[in-house]
């Protein structure tokens, strides 16, 4: 009777010494930039915004109104697309880049940084809205997004 209960409890062990700690599950997610310029396509400034995208039909609405490039079909079954828009930016916002994309317990956690023009840095004097478009390899949920700002110092030393 007691080698039946050492080989039950060592059976119930086995398939746990294999699951990850929350820690250990989390990954970076791979990703591509489709497009970054610093006004839409179609010259209309929006506001700060970031859209999720899911689909083609999505999708397709989105590339026409912010980029002028042909873009391949996205497989949305393994992919998705994301749209982070600075807004109208009257205060030297230049560009947004994503840095990073991690996954966390099934959800996604996206990093990205605005770049502002900083002292003795040209601002154009009409209003920008730079914006990224970024497919992701992953079909998980965007739980957050987190936009740092960094600005640049154009005085040379």
């Amino acid at each position: 009777m007691r080698y039946i209960n050492t080989l039950t409890l060592v059976s119930l062990l086995i398939p746990l010494s294999g699951c990850l700690t929350d820690s250990q599950a989390d990954s970076v997610i791979s990703f591509e930039v489709l497009s970054t310029e610093i006004a839409p396509a179609n010259g209309v400034l929006e506001n700060r915004k970031s859209e999720f995208i899911y689909n083609q039909y999505a999708f397709d609405e989105v590339v026409s109104r912010y980029s002028s490039e042909p873009v391949s079909p996205i497989d949305f079954t393994r992919n998705q697309v994301i749209l982070l828009n600075a807004g109208g930016s009257p205060d030297g916002v230049t560009g947004i880049q994503v840095d990073s994309v991690e996954e966390q317990g099934g959800t996604l956690s996206i990093h990205a940084t605005e770049k502002i023009a900083g002292e003795g840095c040209y601002v154009a004097a009409t209003e920008t809205s730079p914006y990224v478009l970024v497919k992701i390899s992953s079909a998980a949920r965007v739980r957050s997004v987190v936009v740092d700002r960094e600005v640049i110092n154009c005085n040379a030393s």
